[in-house]
C-alpha cells in the first residue's frame, strides 16, 4: 500500500498548480467580461458603473476564494485516499 500512495501522491500533486492557474484564468475571464457587461448596461452613469463593477468584483473574488477553499480539500482528500484490497471497506 505505501508503494501504491508513494507513486500516487507526486502524481496527485503534479495537478495542484494546472488547478489553481486554471482557476485564475477563469477568475479573470469573469472579471473581463463583466466589466465589459457592466459598461454595456451602466455605460450612462458613471457613478452608478464603477459601484457596480466594485461589487461585482468583489463577489467575483469571494467566490474564487471559496473555491480555492473546495480545491484544497478536494485535492487533499485525493492525496489522502487510501488504497485498499479489503472489500469490506
Amino acid at each position: 500500500m505505501e508503494c501504491f500512495r508513494s507513486l500516487l501522491v507526486p502524481q496527485l500533486a503534479k495537478l495542484r498548480d494546472p488547478t489553481y492557474a486554471t482557476l485564475d484564468f477563469i477568475y479573470m475571464e469573469l472579471v473581463e467580461l463583466a466589466g465589459e457587461l457592466n459598461y454595456k448596461v451602466f455605460s450612462r452613469f458613471p457613478d452608478l458603473l464603477a459601484m457596480v463593477n466594485d461589487i461585482t468584483n468583489k463577489k467575483l473574488t469571494d467566490l474564487k476564494a471559496q473555491t480555492e477553499e473546495i480545491l484544497d480539500i478536494l485535492l487533499e482528500g485525493e492525496m489522502n485516499t487510501v488504497f485498499t484490497n479489503d472489500a469490506k471497506y
